[in-house]
């Protein structure tokens, strides 16, 4: 990226709020891996689905495989590739139990649950859709179909983050979920970070592929030509617009009063990226409705 690289103020800023924050697991996902793990014929396949979809546990797996006790070589590309590489290791369990222990016995949780139900559901939409696009529009560089699931998965992963660190933050939840631009700005004037730099800096701190790490920082900036790289440019295109078709159904107080022409004008630079007019956009919705149906 070029003018809009991060400042050494917003990176102190975000990295202090992300010192002291932990991401909670989706209760049900960890009881349920946990249930499968103490099973003698295990089904990988399905503790693969079910970590996948899960921002904090892809986190703990992707930062795991990155340590040294693995000696992966290079940057892992994937979530999947992360899950494939430790889910049979012993250390996995003991994610999953210490994933467990939080889901269940954090007060925290219980006090935000409903804003943590709307936020796994939200990022698992949004992956989704991040891959029916991906598929449609192509990728380009070194972003391939997995990273644009996984930035569609962590995209919004600095939000729970600010709800631990900011007791007020939840009035935001909102906002902040719905891919409005004016987030970001309320955001700095009230925290003075926001959850793209919070997200951003979490996502380098477990290692994600950059283009993924770019995608968090700018998803509610619609004007993606700035950003130099092209596999971030696509990847961004791709989860600004995968958001966009998936709150069209209503969830986290998404404006549906809003025209599909208004959202097109305002996200010019998106559509040119990815080569779509409205038409397609009408298209991907009801690809969409199919989908989330």
């Amino acid at each position: 990226m070029s003018n809009d690289v991060i400042t050494q103020k917003e990176l102190t800023h975000a990295k202090k709020v992300l010192s002291s924050i932990t991401i909670f697991s989706q209760p049900n996902n960890v009881i349920e891996i946990n249930r499968e793990l103490r099973k003698s014929d295990r089904d990988f396949g399905k503790i693969n689905s079910l970590v996948s979809k899960d921002v904090a546990l892809s986190a703990k797996v992707i930062k795991l495989v990155n340590t040294s006790f693995f000696d992966f070589k290079g940057p892992v590309d994937s979530t999947q590739q992360a899950i494939n590489l430790v889910i049979k290791s012993n250390l996995f369990k003991s994610v999953i139990a210490t994933s467990l222990r939080d889901a269940l016995e954090k007060e925290e949780l219980g006090k935000y649950r409903a804003m943590y139900e709307e936020f796994w559901s939200h990022s698992e939409l949004v992956s989704a859709m991040s891959g029916v696009i991906a598929r449609r529009v192509g990728v380009v560089g070194v972003t391939t179909i997995d990273q644009a699931l996984m930035a569609g998965l962590f995209h919004d992963c600095g939000v729970p983050i600010m709800v631990n660190q900011f007791s007020d933050y939840i009035e935001m939840i909102n906002t902040a979920l719905n891919g409005e631009t004016s987030a970001i700005a309320v955001e700095n004037d009230r925290f003075d970070t926001n959850h793209c730099d919070v997200g951003y800096v979490a996502a380098q701190s477990w290692a994600l592929p950059e283009p993924v790490c770019q995608t968090i920082r700018v998803h509610h900036d619609a004007d993606i030509k700035k950003i130099e790289d092209p596999s971030a440019r696509r990847l961004s295109g791709i989860v600004m617009m995968a958001e966009h078709v998936t709150l069209a159904y209503g969830s986290v107080g998404y404006n549906s009063m809003e025209t599909e022409e208004h959202w097109v004008a305002s996200h010019m630079e998106v559509m040119k990226e990815l080569d779509l007019n409205l038409s397609d956009l009408q298209d991907l919705k009801e690809e969409a409705f199919e989908l989330l149906a």
